[in-house]
Parts: structure tokens; sequence; C-alpha cells
């Protein structure tokens, strides 16, 4: 974590050494050294300590923003499919059982020769409308379906 490393930056470091030396002309010797090492900046690193708050809160926020629009999308394909369900549904239970029956009325009364064949015909294509209206909902709920696994990224 950058805020970790910057606040250790605050700490005075020391330093030890202990060396060989190997002399031509002399006898062989050691060498020890010290070292310490003091921030004299105090400022400067508070500001740095700082920066680095500042940044890991923005990138906190950039992956709240990027889950909430994740979250966003998919609450909207949610939504758009449950519509086409309960397109599906209405098609399904109510029209498509009215547009059947209607046909089979007109015709039963065009076959006894109390209808007219274009009430046949009419009610012959509004139950064609119906069923073509049905594969729509069913091709849009694949399609939404398919956007939830694209949001989610694996398979439902």
């Amino acid at each position: 974590n950058k805020s970790r490393l910057a606040e250790k930056n605050r700490y005075p470091d020391i330093t030890l050494g202990v060396s060989a030396i190997d002399r031509e002309d002399g006898p062989a010797g050691v060498m020890a050294s010290a070292g310490m090492r003091v921030p004299l900046q105090w400022g400067l690193r508070k500001e740095k300590i700082r920066e680095a708050k500042l940044m890991a809160g923005a990138a906190q926020l950039r992956r709240d923003a990027s889950l909430l629009q994740l979250q966003g999308g998919l609450e909207e394909v949610l939504a758009g499919l449950q519509a086409a369900q309960q397109t599906e549904g209405l098609l399904l239970t109510t029209l498509q059982p009215q547009a059947q029956a209607a046909y089979r009325s007109a015709l039963s009364g065009y076959q006894i020769g109390r209808g007219d064949l274009t009430v046949v015909l009419e009610a012959a294509h509004r139950t064609q409308e119906i069923r073509i209206e049905l594969l729509n909902a069913q091709a849009e709920q694949q399609i939404l379906i398919a956007g939830i696994e694209r949001i989610i990224g694996g398979a439902l």
C-alpha cells in the first residue's frame, strides 16, 4: 500500500556495514561503517502520505462507480426481461386464445353460410400476428438473457 510506504518514509533509516579490506602492501583489515538518514522535509513527507491516501480513496471511488454502473445496467436489462416475460404471458394466456376462438367462430359461421370470408381471413391474420408477436417476445428475452450473461461474465 502506497500510504504505508509513504508513512514509513517519515522515520530515520539506520544502516550498518562491515567489509573486508585487502591491501597489497600491508595487512588485511576490516572496515566498519554506520549511517543514518534523517528525513528533514516533514511537510513533504506528510504531503506524500496524504497524496497516497487520496489516490487510494480515488481508486475506491472509481471501483464503486464501476460497480454502480454495472448494477444499473443489470437492473435495466432485468426490467426489460421482466417486461418481455409479461408480454409473452399476456400473449399466451389471453390474446392467443381469444384470437384462436375468434378464428374458429368466424370459420364455423362461414362454413354454415352465416359469415363472410373476409372476417375469417382477418381472424386468421390476427392469429398469425399474435404468433409473430410471441416469437418476438421470446427472441427479445433471449437477447436480454445474453446481455445479462455478458454483464455478469458467465452463463445463467
